[in-house]
């Protein structure tokens, strides 16, 4: 048994047949403008990106200056045990960090006797204070 009657079907037919028809067009008549809004955008994109990464080079580096201490402190945990005074030189340059002085390993020396982590464990070498062991008494 058919829901509606055949003049009211044919009508709801047509009505729906119209009304896709006119989605049809409009789609037809919008891919063009959604396709040049899309690339626009794409373009607006890339050069937004190429001008943030202009910006970027232009100001200071973001990331916090590698201090002396830092950079002696890490390659003693690097190194995993004591380091001489040069070895300690090394291994701070070796890591970034970049020094002017003309007595670098004096002032290294300085810089990490001061730093109350490290001690000397004899000689010229250098290690934490909480992995350093005391000297031996000689017998």
């Amino acid at each position: 048994m058919p829901l509606l009657h055949g003049p009211t079907r044919a009508k709801i037919r047509a009505l729906l047949v119209k009304g896709y028809e006119a989605a049809k067009a409009w789609a037809n008549r919008a891919a063009p403008v959604i396709r040049e809004a899309l690339e626009k955008q794409e373009r607006s994109a890339a050069a937004a990106d190429r001008a943030g990464r202009k910006i970027s080079s232009r100001l200071p580096s973001s990331s916090p200056k590698l201090t002396l201490r830092k950079a002696a402190f890490t390659a003693c945990v690097e190194a995993g045990k004591g380091l001489t005074t040069s070895e300690l030189a090394f291994a701070v340059k070796e890591l970034g960090y970049k020094s002017r002085s003309s007595s670098f390993e004096s002032y290294l020396r300085r810089v990490v006797r001061n730093d109350g982590r490290f001690v000397s464990t004899g000689g010229r070498l250098m290690d934490f204070a909480s992995r350093a062991r005391p000297a031996q008494p000689r017998s």
